[in-house]
């Protein structure tokens, strides 16, 4: 089950002048042939109707009828055998419908865009990857702060700590507290597991 998403959209007339002859539409001004939109999303396959109106058959829709469409072209954007998307092309003139020659070339266009578009794609990941990994740099850094920058100078013990985290950020955390009455001597330390929320406390080494 599809559903179409409109990016862009052209609009071509020679007879409104050079200034008008190639508008960008917007959603609301962009009508399209659902039933052949659709035929292709589900078949994956491009589709050139000529002479819509007249021999069109079963895939002469109401909104080709509605818009005097004389002849459509719809080619799938292929990711593999994934559709990402299609490009649409729609006339009403009548001296000019689309052949098979058009279709090639439009095939060939469709299969330049997907390209592009999937290019985009990995770009967009790869950047928000970056992102997030500049994210989790900051918070290993941070958390890194936390942690004591010295040892406590005890008479009679040697103490030392090390934290590595299996990834990034990690959930554990260390620290110990000199006794304020005998510092030299008396030591507090603090083990913490913040993820499991467990925290151990042993008092007076």
């Amino acid at each position: 089950d599809h559903e179409l998403e409109f990016r862009v959209g052209r609009a071509w007339n020679g007879k409104l002048g050079d200034a008008r002859k190639g508008m960008s539409l917007n959603e609301s001004q962009f009508f399209f042939s659902k039933t052949i939109a659709n035929r292709v999303m589900s078949e994956a396959k491009p589709v050139c109707l000529t002479d819509a109106l007249g021999d069109g058959g079963a895939d002469a829709s109401v909104s080709i009828v509605q818009m005097e469409l004389q002849s459509v072209m719809c080619a799938p954007l292929m990711d593999g055998d994934k559709v990402m998307g299609l490009v649409y092309v729609d006339s009403r003139a009548k001296n000019r419908e689309f052949g098979p020659a058009d279709l090639d070339l439009f095939e060939g266009l469709a299969g330049q865009a997907a390209i592009a578009l999937k290019n985009a794609f990995l770009y967009a990941a790869v950047g928000e990857q970056a992102r997030m990994k500049g994210e989790l740099d900051i918070a290993s850094n941070m958390q890194m702060d936390l942690l004591p920058k010295e040892k406590p100078q005890v008479s009679g013990l040697e103490v030392a700590g090390f934290m590595q985290p299996a990834k990034e950020v990690g959930g554990d955390y260390y620290d110990w507290l000199p006794d304020n009455e005998s510092p030299e001597s008396k030591v507090s330390l603090i083990i913490g597991d913040v993820s499991g929320r467990h925290c151990i406390l042993i008092d007076d080494i």
